[in-house]
């Protein structure tokens, strides 16, 4: 089905592993569009930008998108394409371990400031939380025991930890399951009349892709389990 014009796909600028110059989600985005033939112009920027942008109608679509109730109001939403598992850190030696959210209150755990984490870690009021300025500094910090646990977005913490500090990768280890598991959807704005059509093109597409090998070696090499 051919397109008047390109559709315009507002995208985060830089999220590692998942958005870089051609990481996991530009990757998986890319190669889905083009089996679904939707032509699309992709406008980087940062998240509150890109989010506004679309919502207002500057962009059509919009990547790296959790699905809530809120955004479902003015967007069409994908199906997923990629996890984004939202998962404590430790250092190795401490062997900590934990079954619910309430075992974690022992613990100093950084987070980055205005990190949406999961329902039932906002909601406890007894966690110690430290704020954190970003993941390179949390990783810091635990190494350095100035906090004890580190949340955040699992691959984006091995990472930036493999950018950061290549020698120290076994002196911190994740802590399972995450607290949380939030996957990635293209959310596709109300407001342009071909939006459906759009996301069940993109959604045809996808099931295929997420079929095929090349999906599943990318979320291997990108440090992501399959059962994600």
């Amino acid at each position: 089905m051919a397109q008047a014009q390109p559709i315009v796909l507002c995208s985060l600028d830089h999220w590692p592993p998942y958005v870089t110059k051609a990481d996991i989600s530009t990757r998986i985005v890319n190669r889905v569009m083009n089996i679904a033939d939707i032509e699309f112009v992709r406008k980087p920027a940062p998240w509150n930008r890109a989010l506004e942008d679309t919502r207002n109608g500057h962009c059509d679509a919009l990547s790296e998108a959790y699905l809530n109730e809120d955004r479902k109001k003015w967007a069409i939403f994908s199906e997923s394409y990629a996890p984004v598992p939202m998962t404590l850190f430790s250092r190795k030696q401490d062997n900590i371990s934990y079954q619910k959210v309430s075992d974690l209150h022992p613990y100093q755990i950084g987070m980055i400031r205005g990190a949406s984490i999961s329902t039932d870690f906002h909601a406890d009021k007894a966690l110690q939380l430290t704020p954190i300025t970003d993941i390179s500094q949390g990783i810091k910090m635990l190494i350095g025991a100035r906090i004890d646990l580190f949340v955040s977005g699992e691959a984006a913490i091995q990472e930036t930890l493999k950018q950061l500090a290549p020698s120290k990768q076994g002196l911190i280890t994740p802590i399972y399951p995450p607290l949380k598991l939030n996957r990635l959807h293209i959310a596709f704005n109300r407001g342009k009349p071909d939006a459906y059509q759009l996301a069940q093109r993109f959604n045809t597409a996808l099931r295929s892709f997420k079929a095929s090998e090349e999906y599943r070696d990318l979320l291997t090499s990108s440090g992501l389990k399959q059962q994600y």
